[in-house]
């Protein structure tokens, strides 16, 4: 009987001693990103379907990174508000390889209807500003099974933009 209880209690020893290593871990998700779209610089961006955005920042706690933000979608277009719709897909790098892949959803806006200007698309010069919500969909490395949300505000003129993302990442 003495055994058995040995057991019992080294077993329940070995399960409160693990448990707080297999716990997930919630934190603060704060990154920024200086981007362009590549047209000014001798580092384009991949070439996407629709439009893209590249460039590099931080991840508090995680270090320096790239970012690609991909349009997936941009619709309802309305002229008089000059805002639409639009879905981005980011994919951050962080210096090890280690890759966190959001989907943010939200609108894109023209100040002073900069979008029906003459050159819209093709001169890079016409500011806009993203306001959208993020999901992470996906994670390799320190990011395996990462899950979390937050928001993205994005503002960019001519070949240049900066985003600011913040929210909260829960690693397993």
């Amino acid at each position: 009987m003495r055994r058995f209880a040995l057991v019992l209690c080294l077993s329940l020893v070995s399960l409160v001693v693990a448990s707080p290593a297999m716990a997930a871990t919630t934190q603060a998700f704060e990154a920024r990103f200086n981007e362009g779209f590549g047209r000014a610089t001798a580092h384009p961006c991949p070439t996407t379907e629709l439009f893209s955005i590249c460039g590099t920042g931080t991840i508090t706690g995680f270090g320096e990174a790239t970012s690609l933000t991909e349009v997936v979608s941009f619709e309802n277009f309305d002229p008089a508000t000059s805002c639409a719709d639009v879905v981005l897909r980011r994919t951050i790098t962080l210096e090890d390889g280690s890759t966190l892949v959001l989907m943010e959803t939200g609108t894109v806006c023209f100040p002073g209807k900069s979008t029906l200007a003459p050159g819209t698309a093709k001169s890079f010069g016409n500011p806009f500003n993203i306001e959208a919500t993020f999901t992470i969909v996906t994670g390799t490395g320190v990011f395996a099974g990462a899950q979390g949300s937050g928001t993205d505000v994005i503002r960019a003129a001519g070949d240049t933009g900066h985003s600011r993302l913040s929210g909260s990442i829960t690693l397993p």
